[in-house]
């Protein structure tokens, strides 16, 4: 990257701020669904900022720029979406009374063979708490994020490609005058 290229910060924060709080809305969270289309959006997103940042200071943009925006992006978006959306389940359903509810299920479901396993299951998600899964969906969609915002960078920086002007080297143009 070039030393007068601006950061990739801003835009990094930018796209993994929106379509991580984007992805804990109900409805456009279902846009994960589809092969992660939001997570890819976000480092295509973080890509497309970084080159217009790019295009104004003159600095060279490629598919490594967008990748690295890209991983940036996605790891704000793990970040960011893990959490709203754990409070946006805790606002309106409550995380606590759906672990409650589950390790009911699994205790009910306990007969025969499985029996043992399951209410051992149970008992461990009883022990994990409610902490420990906010956590755990923050630490997924972290890899999550990583993975396909890169991926959503790669497909950025070749499509918003910037290349380095050239210097006249006295090419072809010189030799038809």
């Amino acid at each position: 990257m070039a030393d007068n290229a601006p950061s990739m910060l801003k835009p990094a924060l930018i796209a993994g701020c929106a379509c991580g709080v984007a992805s804990a809305v109900p409805l456009v969270g279902l846009l994960n669904c589809a092969c992660c289309a939001l997570i890819i959006g976000c480092g295509l997103l973080g890509a497309y900022l970084h080159a217009r940042s790019c295009r104004e200071v003159g600095a060279p943009f490629g598919p490594s720029d967008g990748a690295l925006v890209g991983l940036l992006s996605g790891v704000v978006y793990g970040v960011t979406g893990g959490l709203a959306s754990s409070l946006i389940q805790q606002a309106f359903g409550g995380l606590q009374a759906q672990l409650d509810q589950g390790i009911e299920q699994l205790r009910a479901a306990a007969q025969g063979d499985s029996a043992e396993f399951l209410n051992q299951l149970a008992a461990a998600l009883q022990e994990i708490g409610l902490g420990t899964m906010i956590a755990g969906a923050v630490v997924i969609n972290l890899v999550l994020g990583a993975i396909f915002g890169t991926i959503g960078g790669l497909i950025g920086g070749s499509v918003f490609k910037i290349e380095e002007p050239a210097a006249d080297s006295g090419g072809y143009r010189d030799v038809l005058r």
